[in-house]
């Protein structure tokens, strides 16, 4: 549920997207997704509303209450993280920024991040 939301709240305003759109970026399903989104939606913390543009696609979108809970947990996991950073000096840090990124394209080159229901 926490990606799902901070996916959304990455997006530009109104914070939408449709579903295929969060399944591709947030590595998940489509089935995933749908069950997770479900889930969301019965809290009130997102909305589905058909597109403006075409009625046939359908947005996921945050909602005031959804906005106000993924700006508290971000705060706090990036409180959380800069906690866990001070254990590492500068140099390491730098070190551990750069073996993170090449992790993430190996993850992607080797088709990792197509699809993975969490």
């Amino acid at each position: 549920s926490f990606d799902v939301l901070a996916n959304l709240r990455r997006s530009e305003p109104p914070h939408h997207k449709t579903p295929g759109e969060l399944a591709a970026s947030s590595m998940m399903s489509t089935g995933g997704m749908t069950f997770r989104v479900d889930k969301l939606e019965e809290e009130g913390l997102v909305t589905r509303a058909p597109s403006a543009e075409d009625r046939r696609v359908v947005n996921v979108g945050l909602t005031k209450a959804g906005l106000r809970l993924i700006d508290g947990v971000i705060e706090t996991h990036l409180q959380r993280e800069a906690a866990l950073l001070q254990e590492f000096n500068e140099s390491e840090q730098a070190l551990l920024s750069s073996l993170l990124s090449r992790l993430e394209a190996s993850t992607r080159g080797a088709g990792l991040a197509e699809v993975v229901d969490g």
